[in-house]
C-alpha cells in the first residue's frame, strides 16, 4: 500500500522541521516545504495545532528508534566505548538541527505550550527508557538500570545543549570521554 497524500504532507513537515530545527514556522511556511497550499494542510489536518502536534509525535518517535539503534550497538566487550559512541552521536553535527529543535520544543514545553508538554515529557521518559532497556541487557539490576538511564539521559542533553551553544566540541569530547567511563563504571558493579 502506498503512502497516502496526507502523510507526504507529514513527512515533509517534519523533514523540514528537523532540518531547520524550529518549531515556530507558520501553516505558510508549513505548506511550502510540503509542496502544498496552506489550504491543503488545513483540509488535511483541519488545524495547524493538529498538524504539529502529529509532527512532534513523528520527531519523537524517530528520535527513540533512533537512540535505541545507537544503545543497541553498546556491547558488553567495550561497554565505554559503546556509549561514548551514542553520546557522541547525540552531540554530532548531523543531529545538530534535532538538538535545537528538541531545546526549542522543550523550552516552549517548560512554558505548558501544547503539543510541546507532551513532546518534553515524552522525549525524557523516552531517553530515560532505551537507556535503562540498554544497561538491563548489559547485565545491569534495575536499580542500575534505572541510574544508569536517567544519567545517560541527563548527560546526553547537557552535552548536546553544550556543543550547540558553545561550540566547543574539544572540550565536549573530553567530558563525553569521561562521563562514558562514569557511566561504564556504573554497569560494571551490576
Amino acid at each position: 500500500m502506498g503512502t497516502t497524500t496526507r502523510q507526504r504532507y507529514l513527512d515533509a513537515v517534519v523533514e523540514h522541521m528537523v532540518s531547520e530545527g524550529r518549531t515556530d514556522l507558520t501553516l505558510v511556511v508549513l505548506a511550502e516545504a510540503a509542496g502544498t497550499s496552506d489550504r491543503m494542510l488545513v483540509y488535511y489536518f483541519k488545524t495547524r495545532e493538529a498538524l504539529l502536534n502529529e509532527a512532534m509525535a513523528s520527531i519523537r518517535s524517530r528520535r527513540r528508534k533512533q537512540l535505541a539503534a545507537a544503545l543497541a550497538r553498546i556491547s558488553r566487550a567495550d561497554v565505554r566505548e559503546g556509549i561514548e559512541k551514542a553520546l557522541t552521536w547525540q552531540c554530532s553535527e548531523e543531529n545538530a538541527a534535532g538538538t535545537r529543535l528538541h531545546f526549542e520544543a522543550a523550552g516552549r514545553g517548560f512554558r505548558n505550550e501544547a503539543p510541546f508538554v507532551d513532546f518534553l515529557e515524552g522525549v525524557v521518559s523516552d531517553s530515560v527508557a532505551e537507556a535503562e532497556v540498554a544497561a538491563q541487557r548489559l547485565g545491569a539490576d534495575d536499580i542500575n538500570a534505572q541510574n544508569f538511564g536517567t544519567l545517560f539521559s541527563a548527560l546526553a542533553v547537557a552535552l548536546a545543549g553544550d556543543v550547540q551553544t558553545t561550540g566547543q566540541t574539544e572540550r565536549v569530547e573530553r567530558g563525553i570521554a569521561a562521563a562514558s567511563a562514569s557511566l561504564a563504571r556504573l554497569l560494571d558493579t551490576a
